[in-house]
């Protein structure tokens, strides 16, 4: 995080000042801004400029995300079974303790993911690549693209 005090900051700065000295209704005609604003900052305010900075909103961790324990079983079940599909391999984490519907482990790519290749999806098993897991959706449009620009003359 920056040291660097703001403009907002300083503006925020004097708007507290001056709320303290002539109360927050006249400070909110003069500056122009809600009461509400006025005491949020308020009351994160610590008599300090640094005490005004923006802070991130952004949450400490998710509430439903895998936790290390499952993540390790995923990875350790994907590296001893590297060909089975996704719903092969929900059904058997299920049986290990596993909880979670099949499509939660989806956006954690890192260890659900497996090879696949373009070249095997276009020879005709591309439907079937698809259910098994094979090709993740991110790339299904690419490739449909792809199979309809040179399947067809002219990509029509």
């Amino acid at each position: 995080m920056r040291n660097s005090i703001t403009q907002d900051m300083r503006f925020r700065q004097s708007l507290m000042q001056y709320a303290a000295k002539y109360g927050v209704s006249r400070a909110s005609r003069k500056y122009n801004k809600a009461r509400s604003y006025i005491y949020f900052w308020k009351a994160r305010w610590g008599g300090s400029t640094a005490s005004l900075a923006c802070q991130s909103r952004r949450p400490h961790h998710h509430p439903n995300q895998h936790t290390e324990a499952e993540r390790k079983l995923i990875r350790d079940m994907r590296r001893q079974n590297p060909t089975l599909g996704m719903v092969e391999l929900w059904h058997r984490l299920c049986k290990r303790g596993y909880t979670r519907c099949p499509i939660s482990g989806q956006p954690t790519a890192e260890y659900w993911s497996k090879p696949y290749s373009v070249r095997s999806a276009t020879t005709g098993s591309f439907f079937a690549a698809l259910l098994e897991g094979i090709i993740p959706e991110n790339k299904v449009s690419a490739i449909l693209i792809k199979i309809k620009t040179t399947a067809i003359p002219g990509g029509r």
